[in-house]
């Protein structure tokens, strides 16, 4: 997970994280007993309650928290490499301070826990102006944007997207989540309330699924954004 906030100031906590792919299998139910599993950096830090907390209320910071061990992503067969199938699902509640908050977080998968250089605001703490858009990032996030920068193509100021190598979204979707299969309900990232959200990614069909919702709703049949990467 990575989190920034610059001027404007908000706290974002993260109780619950699971991940499984073909070569790893791990939840987090509560951070309290997984200090030694993952790595912290910036602003970030395990409250007494168990809480990850990726930033506080200073001004232009961020926070990162990585899986201290790499997982394998690539699988190669008879010489072919693919990309393995893998689900993520996690709550987090963004808390302002204040009138208002940062511009929001990303679920990354990265070659590198270290990002040097990366930049707060609008690169939410990823990527910087300088390498934004490079091919060499091997860089794959899922944003939680909630303000619009028209520098990177933002549509709205309350959006998931999908990120390759990139800031500027390959995908993205005002937040909600389907009622029905036409039905769409929207809500706001930024409402201090735990919401949840769900990142499938099939590697036989190369489909990318993100679903989101508020905690209260059970996972959708349908997902908010499909995309084939």
């Amino acid at each position: 997970m990575v989190s920034r906030a610059p001027v404007f100031q908000f706290i974002l906590f993260l109780s619950y994280f699971w991940l499984h792919c073909s070569s790893e299998d791990f939840l987090f139910n509560g951070f309290k007993q997984a200090t030694d599993q993952l790595s912290l950096a910036g602003y970030t830090k395990i409250t007494k309650d168990g809480l990850l907390q990726l930033t506080d209320d200073t001004p232009s910071i961020l926070g990162h928290a990585f899986f201290s061990s790499p997982i394998p992503m690539i699988k190669t067969t008879k010489n072919v490499s693919e990309v393995t199938s893998f689900s993520t699902s996690f709550i987090l509640d963004i808390i302002t301070v204040g009138n208002a908050g940062g511009h929001g977080l990303t679920f990354a998968i990265i070659p590198s826990k270290e990002l040097p250089g990366a930049d707060v605001a609008n690169f939410l703490g990823l990527l910087r102006p300088s390498n934004n858009g490079n091919i060499s990032n091997h860089v794959f996030a899922v944003e939680f944007d909630h303000v619009m920068t028209i520098l990177l193509n933002d549509t709205d100021d309350n959006h998931v997207g999908i990120d390759l190598n990139s800031l500027k979204s390959n995908a993205s979707q005002e937040a909600a989540y389907y009622s029905t299969q036409t039905s769409k309900v929207d809500f706001q990232l930024e409402s201090g309330q735990p919401m949840q959200a769900w990142i499938d990614y099939n590697g036989i069909n190369k489909m990318l699924n993100i679903t989101v919702a508020p905690l209260q709703i059970p996972k959708p049949s349908h997902a908010l954004i499909s995309y084939t990467m």
